[in-house]
């Protein structure tokens, strides 16, 4: 079977439009904050046991990272958050294993009403508005989506005594 440079050209504008981001895809904000999040599992990992090197030869996968701190961390190990983290690793599979998850704005909408509810903490009235009007003067939009989950990062921190230092989490768009 030959493959013709149309067909290439078609192809190719098919992946760069499945790429790239898109208003309303949380695919970018739902494995950014998994990896934050998975960072300060190891983080907290490598501060509390004598011999973190150790863990490095285990190959300890997020939800086996995150019930190791909860089990030998000082924080609350039935508070909500570890069920909102569980969560939102499901989220992250299945958008790492499905080019287009069936259940992920089901998933997605039960995640931010967990949290919401949980915390009761409502969302600001404008959470998830997109239109550019609405849009902060950096150019930024937040959905409910990154507000709820950048308060289960903060409240992870804050429950492990930890506060990320200015280098750990490099700036938007600049490099790691």
């Amino acid at each position: 079977m030959s493959f013709e440079y149309a067909d290439f050209n078609s192809d190719f504008t098919r992946y760069l439009d499945f790429v790239s981001p898109k208003g309303g895809d949380p695919t970018y904000s739902v494995l950014k904050a998994h990896l934050a999040i998975e960072q300060v599992f190891r983080d907290y990992l490598e501060r509390r046991v004598p011999h973190p090197a150790a863990l490095k030869e285990a190959r300890l996968g997020f939800m086996q990272r995150m019930h190791l701190v909860r089990a030998i961390s000082d924080a609350d190990p039935k508070h909500w958050s570890w069920t909102a983290i569980a969560k939102l690793n499901s989220i992250r599979n299945q958008l790492a294993h499905h080019l287009a998850p069936k259940e992920l704005n089901r998933l997605t909408d039960e995640y931010i009403a967990f949290c919401v509810t949980s915390s009761n903490n409502p969302l600001p009235p404008k959470a998830g508005v997109t239109s550019s009007l609405d849009a902060p003067r950096s150019g930024r939009v937040y959905t409910g989506l990154d507000m709820v989950t950048g308060a289960i990062f903060a409240g992870l921190c804050s429950m492990l005594g930890m506060l990320p230092s200015e280098g750990d989490y490099p700036a938007p768009g600049g490099n790691p």
